[in-house]
């Protein structure tokens, strides 16, 4: 190993520690915090769900986006933040150590965690959705909707799954192709 590489290796190391860290305090103030934290998941969701469905959303301290028409709430649990750490994890465990140029390391953060962020609004949209047409063909079958209800927790199943392997195969081309340099 050439002296040049030493720095780039500890380098690396301190950014890999740093966003961990990072994403141990995002869990833990998932934990601990009310969910006016987690508006920077929730608002766009609960917007784009609504232009979608037509189904208008009130935000409420401390329960989140609420139609009480309808009896939806995207709370904090639907943030998705869990599904945030888990993808933005997958990128950087994936891409970032193959990356040799210390100067582009915040650059490809930057690009994971934006990455991380758009998937995350767009699953949780899928699932909310689906959620919402369950809902309603729930009131014919009261097995989709009853309180031993398995399919609310099974459709994000599908939906966090399905999105993250997709987002893998495409991190994967990437990496193979090496054209990671060309994003940036």
């Amino acid at each position: 190993m050439n002296n040049d590489a030493k720095p780039a290796i500890f380098l690396k190391i301190i950014i890999f520690l740093l966003v961990i860290l990072a994403l141990m305090g995002l869990k833990i103030l998932y934990h601990q915090g009310e969910v006016e934290l987690f508006q920077w998941l929730l608002l766009p969701v609960a917007i784009i769900v609504t232009s979608i469905k037509g189904i208008p959303f009130q935000f409420f301290s401390h329960i989140g986006y609420v139609n009480y028409e309808e009896m939806i709430v995207i709370n904090k649990s639907c943030s998705g933040l869990n599904f945030f750490i888990i993808s933005f994890s997958l990128a950087l465990f994936t891409c970032f150590p193959y990356q040799k140029r210390p100067i582009a390391y915040f650059k490809y953060l930057i690009v994971f965690i934006l990455s991380a962020y758009f998937l995350t609004i767009m699953a949780n949209i899928n699932r909310i959705c689906w959620a919402i047409d369950t809902v309603h063909l729930g009131t014919h079958y009261q097995y989709l909707i009853g309180k031993e209800s398995w399919t609310h927790e099974g459709q994000g199943i599908i939906v966090f799954f399905s999105y993250l392997l997709v987002y893998y195969f495409i991190l994967l081309y990437f990496k193979r192709k090496k054209q990671w340099i060309t994003l940036i």
